[in-house]
């Protein structure tokens, strides 16, 4: 156990682990500039690789605070950079599990409180002893081709116009509507 903790908080796991976390959001950026970044999600941000990475440096950086005592007056610098760098991965991380991602169209002097999620969503109520509850749960399509994913994402959105809003939808194809 004390060799596993030794190699946890060894400079040189810190220093490999920094090395493969900088290539890895080199490697993001550049994939997000050249197929967007869903893919750069997919690929890097949300594997869990990239989680693993992050949280063994965290552990290796809050092992050295305490094995090296960089909390001592004396190395007070040294301690703030460490302590902002885990308090960093630890907001990110909290955004990553608690927070939404997705896009608000604010125009200008205006505000709003919706927003279109980055994932689908089937939504619906629930009705529980008379009252009437609103739920969403979140689809997962790893197994589903791009074709059909784009299919029920254009059935979602005629479902919420004509449900939600209560506007008409119209049925003609495009290639037989005349503008």
């Amino acid at each position: 156990m004390a060799r596993f903790f030794r190699i946890l908080t060894s400079m040189q796991l810190a220093l490999v682990l920094i090395f493969v976390f900088g290539v890895s959001v080199a490697v993001a950026t550049f994939i997000e500039n050249d197929f967007g970044s869903t893919a750069a999600r997919a690929l890097i941000y949300d594997a869990h690789w990239f989680e693993a990475v992050l949280l063994i440096l965290a552990m290796n950086l809050t092992g050295n605070i305490f094995i090296r005592r960089l909390y001592r007056k004396q190395k007070l610098t040294i301690f703030i950079f460490h302590a902002a760098f885990i308090l960093i991965l630890l907001g990110g991380g909290i955004t990553r599990y608690v927070g939404y991602t997705g896009l608000m169209h604010i125009r200008e002097g205006s505000g709003e409180s919706r927003f279109i999620s980055d994932r689908t969503y089937i939504e619906g109520r629930v009705s529980v002893n008379g009252e009437s509850r609103p739920f969403a749960s979140p689809v997962m399509f790893y197994g589903v081709s791009a074709h059909a994913k784009a299919f029920i994402d254009r059935c979602q959105a005629l479902w919420c116009l004509k449900y939600q809003r209560n506007e008409s939808v119209n049925r003609t194809p495009l290639r037989e509507r005349k503008e």
